[in-house]
């Protein structure tokens, strides 16, 4: 019996994923070049390779894309002769599985090894601005979960250091994810005096730079200096005075709050993190200390 491939099931298979209507209509190399190009569009806008004046056509790329992809394959399949044979992986079968590869690939990666996420908020500037991408290495910090679904967790097999960028369970509410900077490991002491930092009595936030420009808030805030362990970083601060009071039972007696400063013994199996824009930050100053098991991983890149 003969076959001709329907040109609507290429067309749409090309929108749903674009390679699949290629191999739909036995293109398959063609369809192996288009991913490896669409996936490096896709790696290159999210690391913000793109020149800011550039970015709208990367964006407009990755739209575009696809369209074009399925319009190609819909005048491909209606010149397709018929023929006597057909590919296995045009049939139903051959594209399940295709799918199903790539479906699967791309959920071992997240849940092993490596997760993109964006920022939420505008915490961690200057460091990332708000809905900046980051890339968490999840390697090594046993949280299997990905897209909101957590399915088990083991032991650290990789260190968290002073100065590292964690992204984790927020504890208030485990259904949310956080990101903020590791300023205290178990141990230490760490006190904040308004929003100044101090970790086993040395003093971490240094002098004073030129002012930043936070663009959502038209608005420029002091920016200083800070040095923790190997990582050198700024933060933003608002020499406003900010009274601290903790909501967790738990900070109240591991604890000292009076008035803007604070001052802990992170305890075992914790870690204690503040947001670089320290101002504008709900941070372990207020609902306590994150644990080992809630981190998910540490960030390994920050877009611009």
């Amino acid at each position: 019996m003969n076959w001709k491939p329907n040109k609507w099931i290429a067309a749409v298979l090309s929108l749903i994923l674009s390679p699949l209507g290629l191999i739909y209509v036995g293109w398959i190399r063609l369809a192996g070049a288009f991913f490896l190009a669409s996936a490096a569009l896709a790696v290159v806008i999210f690391l913000g390779i793109f020149p800011q004046e550039l970015e709208i056509i990367g964006t407009l790329l990755s739209v575009l894309l696809p369209i074009f992809c399925a319009f190609v394959t819909y005048k491909i399949a209606v010149a397709f002769p018929e023929k006597s044979t057909r590919h296995w992986l045009t049939k139903w079968y051959g594209l399940t599985l295709v799918f199903g590869s790539f479906v699967s690939v791309a959920f071992i990666v997240r849940v092993f090894f490596y997760e993109p996420f964006r920022l939420p908020s505008a915490s961690m500037v200057p460091t990332g601005m708000l809905h900046a991408n980051v890339i968490v290495k999840k390697w090594g910090y046993g949280h299997f979960s990905t897209f909101g679904f957590y399915f088990g967790s083991k032991p650290h097999s990789d260190s968290i250091a002073r100065g590292d960028i964690i992204v984790f369970d927020y504890p208030p509410k485990k259904s949310l994810t956080y990101i903020a900077r590791v300023v205290g490991i178990p141990g230490d002491q760490i006190e904040v005096d308004q929003h100044r930092l101090t970790v086993n009595g040395v003093r971490v936030t240094g002098e004073k730079l030129d002012d930043f420009l936070i663009p959502s808030d038209g608005i420029y805030v002091s920016r200083y200096s800070e040095r923790i362990g190997s990582n050198d970083y700024s933060v933003l601060i608002n020499d406003d005075k900010r009274e601290i009071r903790p909501d967790e039972f738990e900070l109240k007696n591991l604890c000292t709050y009076v008035g803007s400063k604070v001052s802990c013994k992170i305890p075992e199996g914790r870690f204690y993190v503040l947001g670089d824009n320290r101002s504008n930050s709900e941070d372990s100053r207020f609902w306590g200390f994150v644990k080992a098991e809630e981190v998910i991983g540490k960030v390994v890149f920050i877009s611009k």
